[in-house]
């Protein structure tokens, strides 16, 4: 059995935080905690945290191939620690080549699922509601978005910054639909809404402002929030519980 330490999860974390505060892949996490679904983490759980890491927590590392990599739990620790400092997280950077005297900087990776800091801070936009139905496969599809209950006319929030860039009725899928840009290649998307949308095309918003109000409309079979994050050129769909805690507390 691979060597591991454990770590239990705060208020406010996600997966993808706990990756970063770690120095671990989402994806090794989600291997080592197999009761972990839908990227899914609550306050109090123990989450193990495995020793081995693989390529994927080494963006940037030149060299050989280190998916085999072991590293003590005693340099694990006192990097976890390191990286609990704000400022020294700030400026700890991995570069060079492995087992080279003189590191070189890299470049930030790119975001992608596993690292989706396409750049902003999103917080929760239906604080209260009940998660339903996660992301990932459902009914023979993909769902590209987490459901949250709650009652008909309860205020969805925007998630972020930015400006509206669609509110109408989409069709009997969305039904009534927020969009908003957030910039840096991030959207989100707020559906099902109950009319009227207090928000027009081409308006500004702030984090926290409503933008419309929880309803059943379009193929729904309940009041609820179909929330989804989109991020880059193609508009990929993005599981928002890796960065978002249900809590309220924002996650970048």
């Amino acid at each position: 059995m691979a060597p591991e330490q454990r770590y239990r999860v705060r208020a406010g974390d996600t997966l993808y935080s706990v990756s970063r505060r770690l120095g671990v892949a989402v994806s090794d996490l989600v291997a080592s905690n197999p009761q972990v679904t839908s990227h899914l983490i609550v306050a109090g759980e123990d989450l193990r945290v495995p020793l081995v890491v693989s390529r994927d927590s080494l963006v940037g590392v030149g060299g050989p191939d280190v998916s085999g990599l072991r590293i003590s739990a005693l340099r694990i620790a006192k990097r976890a620690r390191a990286l609990a400092r704000p400022r020294l997280a700030q400026a700890l950077r991995l570069g060079g080549r492995v087992g080279s005297s003189a590191p070189k900087p890299v470049a930030e990776p790119s975001p992608t699922p596993e690292h989706p800091s396409a750049a902003i801070s999103i917080t929760n936009p239906l604080p209260g509601g009940v998660l339903t139905s996660p992301f990932g496969p459902r009914w023979g599809s993909t769902h590209r978005g987490i459901d949250l209950a709650a009652e008909e006319g309860s205020p969805i929030l925007s998630a972020a910054a930015g400006v509206v860039s669609f509110s109408s009725y989409d069709g009997p899928g969305y039904g009534n639909l927020v969009e908003v840009d957030h910039g840096k290649g991030v959207k989100t998307r707020y559906a099902h809404c109950l009319e009227p949308l207090p928000k027009r095309e081409g308006e500004p918003v702030q984090a926290g402002e409503m933008v419309a109000r929880v309803g059943n409309t379009g193929r729904s079979t309940g009041p609820h929030l179909h929330f989804e994050v989109r991020r880059g050129a193609d508009e990929e769909a993005v599981d928002p519980l890796l960065y978002l805690s249900l809590d309220g507390k924002a996650q970048a």
